[in-house]
């Protein structure tokens, strides 16, 4: 890393021979870093790192360190244990000199790949074999943060910022590593930031500002901190950073990726997080039918009437609120970190709802009710991380009329529901379901001792006040997907959970959540790959739920076997891969048939009139990494049509839609959710799309 990214930066600024500030450097990075940089300065807050050190240095705040003085700071697993990210980056590029580098690194296992700010998820305190270091009266903050938030803050404080990850070699850990460059003006370093960041190649946007750019190439192994040359550093584990039983964190492979962000003004990262706007692409498919439709466009936008104060790259498409009241149809709700962007005309204008209570919280979802009320709520607990105590109040939901004026806060639990169809409204009853993620809960041999059970919440007084009305507390699920109130039958809800197959459940309740009974088929007889027969009960994993006539639709949410095995299979009803399902809405269980075969797991359903599209995530290297764009006509439901494959301009693993999208289009606009490098690089968590047919 100090050959291939840090030195080509400092060497063409003139800093290659500047002095280095490291923080809690063990001894053999201390021996690689001193083999490269003459001058060394070894600080940390606590503990002792060998001669010549420096402790009781607060990254937060270096008096001692007069400004402009060193060419790089470095360090590894520190932001790791502060919630004060913003102080500490200010700090940082304070004592750097122009052109200097900030190089960290932060722990697999608290890095989130999303836009959350730092959170905590318990406090340190020393322990035997744990932090022995640590004073009495100290203590240090277990935090987690979003790896977009984090490389937005460097940008906002004045870095050319960079976030890269590498596998390490050995452990197989995926390593998170941030860097920046400090630029007081944007010419003096262009020349370096290009050659640093490469060329994306000719057409490869199709928008005209490239201010943003991602570059990705293939996973590679990382190697020292220094020379390809050197044999590798693989970072022991040690009390003092990670107890033993956590040195190895289950983290899949990713590729290799640099994002390039804005500038260091305000002003200017504003214009060129705003080049996203501009971005738009239509398809125009032709469809093999006898009768019409026999053409559809699609165009894929973001919508470019956002204030001009919006930080793109934090905003996020929370819902599209549908059948509650005159022209609240047509209501957009978008969240970002402080603030809430509502559209009442499809986006064609926006207001900005701020208050108190907002700034406090960081807003994940939201829910407008049949009254026009609008419940907001905050991300909730995700997973359980290193036994840690939660927090009592997580996922607050506030409470807002229907002109936005803040009305009150309420709780349900601490956890978050998962997506667009995981809440609804039956009558004066609302009912969700909770998601926790679960994930690292089942290294256990015994999933009932660390899982956190699912609860499904109602609400009969516009989310003034909620009542548990089921309590999935078996082990045996993960967490809930859908929670669907029946549009033809009152009082009848559809809850389902996954994510393998033995957690796969779906649930019916005809009395508004106060008895639910299992619908679930233990082992439905539908064709699948050889090797996964026996996980049948999986083609019941979903994430949205449609209803139509006597059935309901769904796609699956599950690979339903091993994608390699693809090109050997010649028998098409035995391939692997995801399809479309139905089911009569009457009888004791669930009677999946195949409709149609899809390849990726599906995410979003979305009812554009004559047909439903079929959005897909992309997370099988393997296979694709494009989202499958399908769309299938209600008059011949039994026949996929397979449209365009999105562009994945980060070319890593992305669930698109991530279950949040509009469950019906309106005068043919419908909006998603989106990564936040998927159709181009970074910018909006919204994307927008009309669809006409002819």
């Amino acid at each position: 890393m100090l050959d291939e990214q840090v030195f080509p930066l400092l060497n063409k600024t003139g800093l290659g021979l500047g002095e280095l500030l490291g923080f809690a450097m063990i001894a053999a990075e201390r021996r690689v870093i001193s083999a490269r940089f003459a001058r060394v300065v070894s600080a940390s807050l606590y503990g002792s790192y060998g001669a010549n050190h420096l402790d009781g240095v607060d990254i937060r705040a270096m008096p001692r360190f007069e400004a402009e003085r060193f060419a790089v700071v470095y360090g590894i697993h520190i932001f790791d244990y502060f919630l004060e990210h913003e102080a500490a980056l200010r700090e940082c590029h304070r004592v750097l000199s122009d052109g200097g580098v900030f190089f960290f690194q932060l722990s697999p296992d608290r890095v989130r790949p999303d836009r959350s700010a730092p959170t905590k998820t318990r406090e340190i305190t020393a322990s035997p074999g744990y932090f022995e270091y640590l004073p009495a009266n100290a203590s240090l903050t277990d935090t987690r943060v979003g790896s977009d938030w984090f490389v937005d803050r460097m940008r906002r404080v004045g870095f050319e910022a960079w976030y890269r990850q590498m596998i390490e070699p050995g452990s197989e850990l995926v390593c998170h590593w941030f860097l920046g460059v400090k630029r007081p003006n944007r010419s003096r370093f262009a020349d370096t930031l290009r050659s640093s960041a490469s060329d994306i190649g000719k057409g490869a946007l199709s928008y005209a500002r490239q201010a943003l750019m991602t570059r990705v190439s293939n996973p590679v192994p990382a190697r020292s901190v220094g020379s390809s040359r050197t044999a590798a550093v693989v970072r022991p584990t040690r009390s003092a950073r990670r107890p033993a039983a956590r040195a190895k964190v289950a983290v899949p492979p990713a590729p290799v990726r640099l994002h390039r962000v804005g500038g260091a003004g305000d002003r200017e990262a504003a214009a060129a997080a705003a080049s996203d706007a501009g971005f738009a692409r239509t398809h125009a498919i032709p469809l093999p039918r006898r009768e019409p439709p026999t053409l559809v466009r699609l165009t894929l936008s973001v919508p470019a009437t956002l204030p001009d104060s919006l930080p793109l790259h934090d905003i996020h498409f929370a819902e599209h609120a549908i059948g509650t009241g005159v022209d609240a149809e047509d209501s957009i709700v978008l969240l970002g970190p402080d603030a809430v962007y509502a559209s009442n005309d499809l986006g064609e204008s926006w207001r900005v709802v701020k208050t108190d209570a907002i700034t406090r919280t960081p807003l994940f979802r939201s829910f407008t009710t049949a009254n026009g009320i609008h419940l907001i709520q905050g991300r909730g607990w995700h997973q359980r991380s290193d036994d840690a105590l939660d927090p009592e109040h997580l996922a607050p939901i506030l409470r807002f009329d229907r002109d936005w004026n803040f009305l009150d806060m309420a709780w349900a639990g601490r956890v978050h529901w998962h997506g667009s169809a995981a809440i609804g409204q039956s009558g004066d009853t609302i009912i969700f379901g909770e998601y926790p993620d679960n994930g690292e809960a089942y290294r256990h041999p015994d999933p009932r001792q660390h899982i956190y059970p699912s609860r499904a919440w109602r609400s009969r007084d516009d989310g003034r006040s909620w009542q548990e009305v089921a309590l999935l507390d078996n082990g045996r699920v993960r967490h809930l997907h859908t929670c669907c109130p029946d549009p033809d039958q009152p009082g009848r809800w559809w809850l389902s959970s996954g994510d393998r197959a033995e957690e796969v459940f779906i649930w019916r309740s005809d009395d508004d959540g106060d008895t639910w009974i299992d619908v679930t088929h233990p082992n439905p007889p539908v064709p699948l790959s050889p090797g996964f027969a026996n996980r049948s009960r999986a083609v019941q994993r979903f994430t949205d739920l449609h209803f139509d006539g006597d059935y309901v639709i769904w796609g699956a949410d599950d690979h339903l076997g091993n994608l390699e095995e693809l090109p050997r299979v010649d028998d098409r009803r035995s391939w692997p891969g995801a399809r479309l399902y139905r089911s009569r809405r009457t009888g004791d269980r669930i009677e999946p048939e195949e409709l149609g075969w899809i390849g990726l797991p599906v995410r979003s359903l979305i009812d554009v009139g004559p047909a439903w599209l079929v959005l897909t995530e992309a997370k099988a290297r393997w296979f694709s990494l494009r989202p499958r764009v399908c769309i299938v006509f209600k008059d011949a439901p039994q026949v996929i049509h397979h449209l365009f494959d999105a562009d994945n301009f980060a070319n890593r693993p992305t669930g698109f839609t991530y279950s949040t999208a509009s469950r019906r289009a309106k005068n043919g606009v419908f909006f998603t959710n989106r990564n936040s490098a998927d159709l181009f690089p970074r910018g909006a968590g919204v994307l927008k799309w009309e669809i006409a047919f002819e």
